[in-house]
């Protein structure tokens, strides 16, 4: 099909039939919506034109809920909402992890001693359990 150029009018009256056919179909009391893939989505293409220029990402234009707003009614047993609860009931909630402190050579130095002894060890480990 190609992309399709509608001018401003164009767009305007199939807005309008859109809109007549919508306001006949709630005198008539039809309050049952039609399925989802019922949509005519050729009247939401976009002009695209090589080399255009864009000056801003497009924007949307709709309310943010709340979120409790959303929620409200539903239990959610989600850990997080758990968490929250608590945090909000002055509980421990969510725990940062403090900074690491600046190590001297010397601690530096001993701490990767320990860590080859370790990394030794658990290679015989898995040397031995390999050989049986």
């Amino acid at each position: 099909k190609g992309i399709v150029l509608k001018s401003k009018e164009e767009k305007r009256q199939l807005r309008r039939e859109r809109e007549k056919k919508r306001k006949a179909r709630q005198k008539r009391g039809g309050t049952n919506k039609q399925p989802a893939d019922a949509k005519d989505f050729d009247d939401f293409e976009d002009k695209q034109v090589f080399g255009d220029t864009v000056h801003a990402p497009p924007s949307l234009n709709f309310k943010m809920r709340n979120m409790e707003e959303k929620m409200a009614g539903k239990a959610s047993s989600l850990l997080l909402a758990q968490k929250l609860n608590n945090k909000q009931d002055g509980g421990g909630g969510v725990v940062k992890k403090a900074k690491k402190e600046h190590l001297s050579m010397a601690k530096k130095a001993m701490l990767e001693k320990e860590r080859q002894w370790v990394v030794e060890a658990y290679r015989a480990l898995k040397a031995d359990k390999i050989s049986f």
